[in-house]
């Protein structure tokens, strides 16, 4: 189970979003697949910032994140299809 600290720094409406995407997503691949580990670093498909892995949903579909934005840590949720393993 995802630690309860990223909960609070996502929007109902977006836990609405992300859980939607991960059901029409467990529909279609007919199961659970486990995509990153925490302590990976990770990017988002479409780019941004290198991100590291802090918590993963049990089925492994959320992934939590945090990065560097200068001196401010940010945190969040993304659907584990969204991001790749970030590699130098």
């Amino acid at each position: 189970m995802p630690p309860a600290a990223p909960w609070p720094m996502s929007t109902d409406g977006e836990r609405s979003r992300i859980y939607r995407q991960v059901t029409a997503k467990r529909l279609e691949t007919g199961g659970y697949r486990m995509y990153f580990k925490i302590g990976e670093t990770v990017i988002l498909k479409s780019g941004g910032p290198v991100m590291t892995v802090t918590a993963i949903d049990n089925e492994g579909l959320v992934v939590w994140c945090t990065w560097f934005h200068g001196d401010d840590e940010k945190e969040k949720s993304f659907p584990a299809d969204a991001l790749e393993a970030y590699s130098d």
